[in-house]
């Protein structure tokens, strides 16, 4: 060892001498920022009216790549390695490491435009995500992500589908079945007639299948950001908020709606003194994982927010986990039904078989799409 080297190993070790239990905990200890909870918007349907167009364009597919930030990933936590998310500062959509939180690479739509919903088919690296999009349509495309060496290749692929209008949910099932929640809001009344739609793909490799359901006119369904309704693993059963016209969670048969979202079953309804729900996801065909905003009480308005389990079937509401903060802001789940990421109260969270884990402890600018 260089003299240097000695002085510096010294050094170091005198630092670290002073260093107790007591000061770190002094050091890391903060008070988690109160956010304020995000309120539903209402997206209010005047009128139920149009048919679907349906367009195809020739393929057109980009590569972009980033490195994979080294060491991020802690050995011990399983299930998906990244998630989807919207960066609100830049802009740009994004697959972050979902135990560190960091940028791993960005997916750019074709022309720099928006992308506003994504969701997962399977576990391979395959998406389906929204974007581009107008008063009164969206297109659908594909998004394959793979390992190249140390970094990530998102591919996107040519467009599928034109929807209807501006999508802002998404679910879809392993098998390739995709629910949608758009919205058509024209800034030229006279063109068009405002209206807001479920549309389902029974299978994204049949993109011509796409059937759209209007809801009634003067109705409404609750918008909620990234993650407004929830498709069943089997793809036979819808789940939303809306005021059909009673308020609360509906289920939608698939298999049954010829008589469009009015077929759709009260499941739970948001009254006094029950709960309000949040970002319903399917747990199996007859549990809905979903999160709950309890009554405002104090000085201060507190309210618990709490995950619970929904029976499809009888309605019964089974408390699950208490949320460390207050203000749902987005959830999704992956194919397993083990795994949960959730935006709450500017905070990104990971829930592995029942444990909480924090990624992004506070102030995080980015919204949360999939994983």
């Amino acid at each position: 060892m260089t003299p240097i080297e000695q002085r510096l190993t010294d050094a170091l070790a005198e630092m670290s001498s002073h260093v107790t239990n007591e000061s770190l905990t002094a050091v890391i200890a903060r008070r988690d920022r109160v956010a304020t909870p995000v309120r539903r918007r209402l997206i209010i349907a005047a009128a139920a009216a149009g048919g679907v167009a349906l367009a195809l364009v020739p393929p057109i597919a980009a590569r972009y790549r980033s490195t994979r930030p080294a060491a991020t990933r802690d050995p011990a936590v399983d299930g998906p390695a990244y998630f989807v998310a919207l960066d609100w500062g830049t802009q740009k959509t994004g697959l972050y490491d979902s135990t560190s939180g960091k940028l791993m690479t960005t997916i750019e739509w074709p022309g720099g435009k928006e992308i506003t919903a994504v969701a997962r088919i399977g576990d391979s690296g395959r998406f389906i995500a929204a974007g581009d999009p107008s008063d009164c349509g969206s297109e659908l495309r594909e998004i394959t992500v793979t390992e190249d060496g140390p970094g990530l290749v998102a591919t996107v692929g040519p467009m599928m589908v034109g929807l209807p209008g501006r999508t802002s949910s998404m679910a879809a099932t392993a098998a390739g079945a995709l629910a949608a929640l758009v919205t058509c809001q024209p800034t030229d009344p006279a063109g068009h007639s405002a209206f807001t739609a479920v549309a389902l793909l029974p299978d994204v490799a049949a993109p011509n299948q796409l059937t759209v359901w209007t809801v009634p006119s003067n109705e409404q369904i609750y918008d909620q950001g990234d993650t407004g309704l929830a498709l069943s693993p089997d793809g036979r059963q819808v789940a939303f908020l809306a005021a059909l016209p009673e308020a609360g969670l509906y289920v939608l048969e698939t298999g049954k709606a010829d008589g469009g979202l009015t077929a759709a079953r009260l499941v739970h309804p948001d009254k006094d003194g029950e709960p309000r729900l949040h970002l319903p996801h399917f747990l199996d065909a007859d549990t809905l994982l979903v999160g709950t905003e309890g009554a405002k009480s104090g000085r201060d308005d507190a309210a618990d927010y709490t995950l619970a389990k929904l029976s499809v079937s009888t309605g019964q509401l089974v408390p699950y986990l208490d949320m460390p903060a207050r203000g749902w802001e987005g959830m999704a789940i992956d194919d397993t039904r083990r795994h949960v990421i959730l935006r709450i109260g500017g905070r990104i969270l990971r829930i592995d078989d029942g444990r909480l884990r924090t990624v992004i402890r506070r102030n995080a600018s980015l919204g949360l799409l999939t994983w």
